[in-house]
């Protein structure tokens, strides 16, 4: 779980690469809908830190299951395509951990014309679940995304995009963390404006520039309203070449409204990248951005984080991986005020994750793959509001194609 927290800082297809992806593989077909139906079973076996604790950790077992299904519309100039999920969180002997889990991410897109694309890419979650590696707490939030925009090519290589983007982050009323209420301190709504320029000169390659401007604003705690330009720079490579993936170098700039939070000035960094020689796949990954901290004395930190991992085709049907992740939180403070819940946290106090995993996959069918897996995972904190812990996790996942 932690290992998956931290590979999130990847760059995410275009829509219209995964509508085409997701239409190739699908299984079903109803009109003009292009099905992929899945039943996944993410985790069955032992968690032996289920709160994260330094004294006295609980073990208990989990099971994580539920329906996946991919939804495209083909190869038309109007295309759809959507990945809908919910999942069951159980625990055998923590019944206050156990949940129900949503989400469902979309696209549409319209080539309007042969130079022209319009695109709308909407996104949903409801989840009860450890929302990112600062957060030890299985808080209920609900996330709301929408994106829309356009590409222009103006020449055979030269492409131009706009994009216009509002994501809302919402905690329900009563979930806290350490006396304080998530609701207050990390309800959000972010809006951005990003244009870009795209060169390809190759069809495996291109390079990308792009400047966003973009406000975020807290309902409950106006004092922690800021404003952000960001500038960025990188290049995208295709998996049919030795490389896929892609990374950005840039630089981010915030403008505190207020005294309760500090402006900030520094490099940008996100990237994930695949080198795949032969039967072997080496990916890394690696991210330096701010992040929204839930402490009121310190209402954000510095997110670097990198890691990597191997992964080796043994046969037909038998693969086995690798992966290391280290992440790395450093929190900027402000004085604190006299109702705060928590004390003045140290400036430049830092915390340390670490997550190890290895993975033995086994393709059984031509649509279901099951795994083996163990991880491992620790936390060297420097704020007492963070308790140091070491959580073991092993099991097995299926996923099988109808």
């Amino acid at each position: 779980m932690v290992v998956l927290m931290l590979f999130a800082a990847t760059l995410a297809l275009p829509a219209q690469a995964q509508t085409t992806a997701a239409a190739q593989r699908a299984r079903l077909r109803l009109g003009p809908f292009r099905m992929n139906p899945r039943l996944v079973l993410r985790e069955l076996g032992l968690d032996s830190n289920v709160f994260h604790t330094f004294e006295n950790p609980q073990r208990d077992f989990v099971l994580v299951a539920g329906p996946h299904l991919d939804i495209t519309t083909g190869q038309s100039r109007l295309q759809f395509g959507g990945l809908a999920t919910a999942e069951y969180v159980y625990y055998n002997r923590f019944a206050s951990e156990r949940s129900y889990n949503g989400s469902f991410k979309g696209g549409v897109t319209w080539r309007a014309s042969r130079r022209l694309t319009l695109f709308a890419d909407p996104s949903w979650v409801n989840a009860r679940e450890r929302p990112s590696l600062e957060l030890d707490a299985r808080a209920r939030r609900h996330e709301f995304g929408l994106q829309i925009g356009g590409r222009a090519l103006l020449s055979r290589r030269i492409e131009l995009e706009v994009v216009a983007r509002e994501n809302r982050a919402r905690f329900d009323r009563d979930e806290r963390y350490f006396g304080v209420n998530l609701a207050k301190t990390l309800n959000n709504t972010h809006r951005a404006l990003l244009g870009s320029v795209r060169y390809s000169p190759t069809r495996i390659t291109s390079f990308v520039a792009d400047a966003e401007a973009a406000t975020d604003r807290f309902p409950h705690v106006l004092e922690r309203d800021r404003d952000t330009a960001r500038f960025r720079a990188g290049a995208d490579f295709k998996p049919r070449g030795l490389l896929s993936g892609g990374f950005r170098i840039g630089f981010l700039r915030t403008e505190a409204i207020n005294e309760a939070r500090l402006d900030f000035s520094g490099p940008t960094a996100e990237g994930d990248i695949t080198a795949t020689v032969g039967l072997t796949a080496v990916r890394v990954n690696f991210v330096r951005d701010l992040r929204n901290s839930y402490l009121e004395s310190a209402p954000d930190f510095v997110n670097t984080a990198y890691g990597a991992n191997i992964r080796r085709q043994l046969s037909d049907r038998f693969d086995v991986s690798f992966g290391a992740q280290i992440s790395n939180h450093r929190y900027r403070t402000v004085p604190a005020r006299p109702d705060s819940e928590l004390s003045t946290v140290s400036a430049g106090a830092r915390n340390r994750v670490r997550a190890y995993d290895a993975v033995l996959g086994y393709v059984i069918g031509r649509n279901t793959r099951m795994t083996v897996n163990a991880s491992y995972s620790t936390r060297n904190a420097a704020l007492v509001v963070f308790p140091n812990y070491e959580a073991f996790r092993v099991g097995a996942g299926l996923t099988y194609g109808f």
